[in-house]
């Protein structure tokens, strides 16, 4: 099984186990905040609230901005690409919160090692914020601008309470048609059943979620599936790794000398650039080429369909 197999299995997962392994991730890295980072000192709670509310508002808006380099990562790396991404910034994440959650836990009972309080979901993050300090602290603040101290530090926080707010809004409304086409599936599969769903494929959501080569595999393996039915003419479908190809052999019982090939070639060429369908693909940087024989599967043409073909024909 292929790394961008496992990533797609990933996508799959439920709620409840998606979000248990994006809280592993969290985890993960705020153990190694809490060891390799080494965090020194303590916290004041206000000084939590703002860095906390700081980091969170940091990490959605580089998930935000993510938006415009994933469908680029997922070209290149597929899936897999893309998931590490955001594993990655779960893993930043974690590993600055375990540092200030340290710190903080040195000031609420005196141990780093009450910094685990602070990954419990949503109450350990408010006890953080509202616990008492020790009485007796156990060393000397952290060194932080005086933005994040004090009344001060309460405005910040609030204030990234506030990005976070309208991030989060912004992001549902880009990612709401998506949204909506999952459930217009859904429910058409619920009324006429899988066998009988008639979807077209989206190759540019196929593009962002699993790069150009996984695409092209797919459009193979599918052409593949009919070699042999009756009236089918593929001979065969392959895709070139190195140059992103799409190769298609196909039988044609067009009598040569009678018919124009180069004119056939374009107007091939014509058709698949016109259609909404391929443009992600050619857009891309894939390739199709259709190599077409006689009926003894002597070479008869080939034509290569991709971004410059599809310039070239609105160049007079």
């Amino acid at each position: 099984m292929t790394l961008n197999q496992l990533a797609l299995q990933f996508m799959t997962l439920g709620q409840t186990q998606s979000s248990l392994v994006i809280f592993g991730a969290l985890l993960l890295g705020g153990l190694l905040g809490a060891t390799i980072g080494k965090p020194k000192g303590i916290m004041a709670r206000g000084s939590f609230f703002a860095l906390s509310l700081l980091m969170h508002f940091g990490f959605k808006l580089l998930v935000f901005a993510s938006r415009f380099v994933l469908p680029e990562i997922g070209i290149s790396f597929g899936l897999v690409g893309q998931l590490g991404l955001i594993f990655v910034l779960l893993l930043l994440f974690g590993f600055f919160y375990g540092q200030i959650a340290v710190a903080r836990g040195r000031d609420l009972y005196g141990r780093s090692i009450a910094a685990v309080i602070a990954f419990i979901p949503v109450i350990g993050w408010l006890w953080f914020i509202f616990g008492p300090s020790r009485d007796e602290p156990v060393g000397d603040y952290v060194k932080l601008p005086g933005l994040l101290k004090g009344g001060l530090a309460f405005l910040v926080g609030v204030a990234c309470m506030v990005g976070v707010y309208f991030l989060g809004k912004e992001q549902r409304r880009i990612t709401q048609p998506i949204s909506d086409a999952v459930a217009e599936i859904e429910a058409e599969i619920e009324t006429k059943g899988i066998e009988n769903l008639e979807i077209e494929p989206d190759f540019g959501l196929y593009i962002r979620v699993g790069g150009l080569k996984m695409t092209l595999d797919s459009i193979a393996e599918a052409e593949r599936s009919g070699i042999g039915e009756e009236g089918n003419p593929l001979l065969s479908a392959s895709v070139e790794d190195d140059t992103l190809t799409f190769v298609m052999s196909l039988v044609d019982t067009v009598d040569p000398q009678s018919v124009d090939l180069e004119a056939l070639n374009q107007s091939l060429v014509r058709d698949y650039c016109e259609d909404q369908l391929y443009r992600p693909i050619f857009e891309a940087g894939g390739t199709f080429t259709f190599d077409f024989r006689s009926e003894d599967e002597a070479p008869l043409t080939k034509v290569s369909i991709n971004e410059e073909a599809c310039a070239a024909l609105d160049t007079p």
